[in-house]
């Protein structure tokens, strides 16, 4: 039972109460009657749960079967956001399948990954809406990535994915390497004035202003604010902590929006002065009602390719462009700018690390100012496996992807740890949602010794490893903008240690940089800082 069916049986309860107390029943009796109807509901849904569900025969805790109230108390209150380290515990008792909630299956398999997320668009996949907390009309469900159906995300991502194409993507360096150059100006103006740069908020504002240029044709201006994405960064990681409230109280979300700006000010002061989806749908009318005007840049744009595209009126509406626009400003904000800013700190942490990297740019750049194409970089073994290893590290993405396969069974064999013995076969039926999880994958000891050392002489000579980074997920439903992010990272990464040395500033691993909490997008602890620097000075050529 969720907590919206909860406080709806509570209200018909009451009027019951009153219509009860209204034909001269007692207030004792009726206290009675409710009692005995409440407990007995509780137990018949519990039963049905435990013993008679489609998920009845696999393994886990009884409460968590019994009771959506066991991931709420770990990831809601009291304990914020925390169940996926709850649930890693649950694997080591339970082994590699566990259920989770009454609804859920978590598996912890690297080799079943591909099951539940294919990459053949025949075998349907669809997302689970009981733990996106939405439905077709919840805010933000017109998004590609919150798309349910698996046949109308397919339409809807055909209608883009050229855009993201590996060629498509190339076309774009102009624009990327303008981005970087107008970012490491801010780099330089901190030099001279000795300020202290939050790398998150500063590398948010890059990624922001490429993915936004790309969306509407003219940029966000992130670059330009004195503290850099700070607010957009703000905003995208309190709607995610919004959304895990919604899995219980699915009306959650929107009733929070719908609010007007000034009593979400109250409750929180760092709340725009209007809200962002009423000024997003004013943009979207306006783009359906005049034409394209010239971008910065010269590149078709994200939005006027939906508009334009063959997909019906009602997939064309400023409502749907709203939601679109917002996915893509989410999924390409907050999660790139996290990667890079993650990366950065573990080399300013390793000397070693970093004169490595500075040595192997050196060779394709002797001069800091040095244009290299992105492919010169890509061909670069230690700067590829710098990225790499942040990326593992990172964990734009950390948390649980559920998924539900609509018309077969899912076959899991669990085994024998690494040796791939067989030991015990279940059978999933189509409809139930199985999902793993980024982080725990990303951070198992057989795949990555010493999983928390940032090693990227890992990846190198270990083509095989790859296919376990599951920073951009897999599937029919893997990160669209894969192709801009890797050119994100290649181009920042090289440049800015290129050009600049930074020192870290007031910046502690544990505190500002470990994943501890998992809202869908991965948090640190709530005294976090950020990862700080400060810019030292520019380096000359070699």
């Amino acid at each position: 039972m969720t907590l919206s069916t909860l406080l709806a049986c509570w209200a018909a309860a009451l009027a019951l109460f009153w219509q009860l107390h209204e034909h001269g029943f007692s207030y004792s009796i009726i206290s009675l009657f409710a009692l005995s109807a409440s407990i007995t509901y509780c137990l018949a849904i519990a039963t049905y749960r435990l013993f008679f569900s489609p998920l009845a025969g696999f393994p886990g805790p009884w409460l968590a079967a019994a009771t959506f109230g066991y991931e709420f108390y770990y990831d809601i209150w009291p304990h914020s956001f925390r169940y996926m380290w709850k649930i890693k515990d649950l694997h080591d008792h339970y082994g590699p399948i566990v259920r989770i909630t009454p609804l859920h299956l978590h598996i912890s398999d690297p080799f079943f990954f591909d099951e539940i997320y294919p990459s053949d668009s025949r075998r349907k996949r669809e997302r689970c809406a009981w733990f996106c907390g939405q439905s077709t009309d919840t805010l933000g469900s017109g998004g590609i990535s919150s798309t349910f159906g698996h046949d109308l995300h397919r339409r809807r991502r055909a209608a883009v994915a050229p855009l993201f194409s590996k060629k498509n993507v190339n076309e774009l360096q102009p624009l990327v390497k303008k981005k970087v150059e107008k970012l490491l100006g801010r780099f330089a103006q901190a030099q001279e004035d000795g300020s202290v740069i939050n790398l998150v908020d500063a590398m948010s504002a890059l990624t922001m202003d490429v993915i936004s240029s790309y969306c509407f044709g003219k940029d966000m201006r992130q670059l330009e604010k004195p503290e850099f994405a700070a607010q957009a960064v703000w905003e995208m990681q309190q709607g995610s902590r919004v959304s895990r409230w919604a899995r219980h109280m699915p009306w959650f979300f929107d009733a929070v929006l719908s609010l007007p700006p000034w009593v979400l000010r109250l409750l929180q002061p760092e709340f725009p002065e209007e809200n962002p989806w009423d000024v997003m749908n004013r943009k979207m009318q306006y783009i359906l009602d005049h034409p394209q005007e010239p971008t910065e840049d010269g590149n078709i744009t994200i939005i006027h390719t939906i508009k334009d595209s063959n997909l019906p009126q009602e997939e064309r509406t400023a409502h749907r462009l709203t939601d679109e626009a917002a996915t893509f400003l989410g999924a390409g904000t907050e999660t790139t700018g996290r990667v890079l800013a993650v990366t950065a700190y573990y080399l300013l942490a390793n000397v070693e690390l970093l004169a490595r990297l500075r040595e192997e740019l050196e060779t394709v750049m002797p001069h800091p100012n040095t244009d290299v194409p992105l492919p010169e970089l890509e061909k670069l073994p230690f700067l590829t496996g710098v990225l790499y290893e942040g990326l593992r590290m990172a964990n734009g993405v950390a948390g649980r992807m559920p998924r539900v396969a609509t018309s077969e069974n899912l076959v899991y064999h669990t085994h024998n740890n690494m040796k791939r013995e067989l030991d015990k076969t279940f059978v999933i039926p189509p409809g139930v949602a199985v999902m793993e999880s980024i982080y725990l994958l990303h951070h198992k000891e057989d795949l990555f010794p010493n999983s928390y050392e940032f090693l990227p002489d890992r990846w190198i000579g270990n083509p095989g490893l790859k296919q376990h980074l599951y920073a951009f997920g897999k599937g029919a439903r893997a990160c669209l903008g894969s192709n801009l992010a890797w050119s994100e990272l290649y181009q920042t990464i090289a440049i800015l240690f290129r050009r600049f040395n930074l020192q870290l500033h007031d910046t502690l691993e544990s505190r500002d940089v470990r994943i501890v909490r998992d809202a869908s997008i991965a948090m640190m602890t709530p005294s976090s800082k950020g990862i700080r620097v400060k810019i030292l000075d520019q380096l000359t050529s070699s």
